[in-house]
């Protein structure tokens, strides 16, 4: 059984109940969630121009990396994602960050449309403050570092946010 580390992003619509479904896709396809970080407001960047609400979850599966990965996208895509604009507004986002298995030996993966480690994740505010809500000690392959480090060498201040809240039952 292989851990995962998915981070997630909604900034259209009813942006929760994205979220929520996403969950649920994942629990229904690909495995079971097994811990939630916080939910962070955030603001755009790029080219999408209205406000993500991120995180991220622990998702144990037994499929391998290019397996989920076509799982998320499936889900992506039945929650209406569309890619016209790179980095562009978004029902749902769904990335894989990391892997593990089930011995705690970090996935690593570089093929064409997926690489894990995610090559962005430690550059990234908004996807390393809930990863690390659920996963700071989890170690990057490529750093050698918990990502609990990376987060307070990288973002000294944490997260800018304008809103963060927990799940609501």
């Amino acid at each position: 059984m292989n851990e995962y580390l998915i981070a997630f992003g909604s900034n259209l619509g009813d942006r929760l109940n994205f979220i929520r479904e996403a969950l649920e896709g994942m629990d229904a396809r690909c495995g079971m969630v097994t811990a939630r970080s916080h939910l962070y407001e955030t603001p755009p960047i790029g080219a999408a121009d209205q406000t993500f609400i991120n995180g991220a979850v622990i998702l144990s599966s037994n499929s391998r990396p290019d397996r989920l990965l076509k799982e998320l996208l499936a889900i992506e895509q039945d929650l209406g994602r569309t890619r016209e604009v790179h980095w562009g507004n978004r029902t749902i986002d769904l990335d894989i960050l990391l892997g593990r298995d089930s011995s705690g030996t970090a996935l690593v993966m570089a093929s064409g449309s997926l690489m894990i480690p995610h090559p962005r994740m430690l550059d990234r505010d908004f996807v390393l403050v809930p990863a690390c809500d659920i996963a700071g000690d989890w170690l990057h392959p490529k750093s050698g570092r918990k990502l609990g480090e990376e987060l307070t060498s990288r973002f000294p201040g944490g997260l800018q946010v304008s809103y963060a809240f927990a799940w609501s039952r």
